[in-house]
């Protein structure tokens, strides 16, 4: 199972089932504030649902001085992030007999002036006992899930890729 305690087991179980049977539109809010430091060092400050501060720089050769990640890492990490977190609710919500849910994200981005990202592979690697076809249900309906998954999805080609126990999985 996906480790976790009673508090978040409940937490999670009733959040879900809200948003899986919600029908009319209900819109939420999150907010970030960012401030200059010095240089191209930056501080970002979550407002919403706690206080958090992280820091965001540029590696030294691009003017930077290293004390963080720079912003795209940070890009890359929120989105992936958001997807992960809704595969390891659905596996404590089923009950899931999963044991290492890990992620990677690589994106590819054209580095012109007015280039972006083009392609975004999201590369997830999980272990367990679970029938085959129970994780790539869960993978599926943690896509739909994912707001940051389907707000980029509209606009770059989005593709996530499954391996369970070291085998590849085909999503459809």
């Amino acid at each position: 199972m996906v480790s976790c305690s009673e508090r978040v087991r409940m937490a999670v179980a009733e959040h879900t089932r809200k948003i899986l049977t919600l029908r009319e539109k209900e819109t939420a809010l999150v907010r970030v504030d960012l401030e200059h430091l010095e240089d191209l060092h930056l501080r970002a400050m979550t407002v919403d649902n706690g206080k958090h501060e992280f820091d965001i720089d540029e590696p030294q050769e691009r003017g930077g001085t290293d004390l963080a990640p720079a912003p795209l890492p940070f890009f890359l990490a929120g989105a992936s992030s958001c997807f992960l977190m809704q595969c390891v609710k659905l596996a404590i919500v089923n009950q899931l007999a999963l044991n290492d849910v890990k992620m990677s994200a690589i994106g590819r981005f054209d580095r012109r002036r007015g280039g972006g990202f083009e392609e975004i592979i999201y590369e997830l690697r999980i272990t367990g006992s679970e029938p085959r076809e129970k994780v790539v249900e869960m993978v599926r309906e943690a896509e739909k899930m994912c707001y940051a998954s389907n707000t980029l999805k509209h606009s770059v080609k989005m593709r996530v890729r499954l391996w369970y126990n070291n085998e590849q999985l085909p999503l459809g």
